[in-house]
């Protein structure tokens, strides 16, 4: 679950509602500032777009290192290379399915 606010963060829970999994550094360049969904990615990694830091980000959730980011930090835009409060993203394998959610595939 991805936590609107500044900062946000990345909760992750169990169906018994235990939290397993929490992220939300205060500053630095792995602070989100209200992200509005988060994915396990196949690999374990979360994606999450991060809206007002304009950015996509790929959290480890071993080390909580940032590892990829799309989008300049703190600077939207609409050149390559940039995003402007990105709301939304589809996983999409080589062959075009989507491995994260194969029923929609």
């Amino acid at each position: 679950m991805a936590n609107y606010e500044t900062p946000g963060g990345i909760v992750e829970f169990n169906r018994a509602g235990t939290i397993t999994y929490s992220y939300q550094p205060a500053s630095g360049p792995g602070m989100l500032d209200r992200p509005s969904l988060v994915e396990r990615l196949p690999n374990g990694a979360f994606m999450v777009n991060d809206d007002y830091r304009h950015r996509m980000a790929a959290i480890d959730p071993v080390t909580g290192a940032l590892i990829w980011q799309y989008g300049v930090a703190d600077h939207p835009g609409t050149d390559p290379g940039y995003l402007n409060t990105p709301d939304g993203f589809d996983i999409l394998s080589p062959d075009g399915t989507t491995p994260t959610h194969p029923q929609t595939g």
